[in-house]
């Protein structure tokens, strides 16, 4: 028998996309098929901010072994108190989470410990980009102060 993709798919915008679940599936059910793997539809996660309840039961129903596919890594949780939890599940039960975007395979403590650090980089880069603009005008008026 065939090992699944478990899918994981969201109605939350993730990194900066808002991807409609129908268009996930499609986009998971592609992936798995690159890998040799059999896609399974997933349930949908609640449209709750920052709940990841279905993902920690995708991570459960895998079995060990097993693998549960998102579309990409930002749909985790962003925090370290409930990312290492997520962390701790899949290790436990030698679940690899794939990210399709990211062609990443998160199976060991080394993954995860990446895909945090490039969780947070994406979160440090977004907050520098959505705060330049109040920089810059904060620049300007120095500078025309300083030039009186």
């Amino acid at each position: 028998m065939p090992q699944l993709l478990n899918g994981y798919v969201t109605v939350r915008p993730f990194g900066g996309f808002a991807i409609p679940v129908p268009v996930q599936n499609g986009i998971l059910r592609d992936y798995a098929g690159t890998l040799g793997l059999v896609y399974a539809l997933p349930h949908g996660e609640h449209m709750f901010e920052n709940c990841h309840m279905q993902l920690f039961s995708a991570i459960a129903s895998a079995g060990v072994g097993g693998a549960v596919g998102m579309c990409s890594l930002f749909m985790m949780p962003e925090t370290a108190t409930r990312f290492r939890p997520l962390a701790k599940a899949a290790l436990a039960r030698k679940v690899t989470l794939h990210c399709a975007f990211e062609r990443l395979a998160l199976a060991g403590p080394d993954d995860f410990a990446e895909a945090r650090q490039r969780m947070l980089l994406r979160r440090h880069t977004d907050r520098i980009s959505s705060q330049g603009p109040a920089f810059r005008n904060w620049l300007r008026s120095a500078e025309s102060v300083l030039s009186l």
